[in-house]
């Protein structure tokens, strides 16, 4: 079998690398999430905190 060189292997570590980090901020970028603030403090139960100054 014929052996890479260490060059070769730089260069699939590099672009590897690369695409993953591109993958990642795509990802993060056009994921929008659809929650509707009203709904979701609604029906959040928070314990009511009275101050006693």
């Amino acid at each position: 079998m014929p052996q890479m060189a260490p060059l070769s292997w730089s260069f699939l570590y590099i672009y590897t690398i690369g695409i993953f980090i591109i993958i990642i901020i795509l990802t993060y970028y056009i994921y929008l999430p659809k929650i509707n603030n009203k709904i979701y403090f609604k029906n959040l139960n928070l314990p009511k905190i009275y101050w006693k100054w």
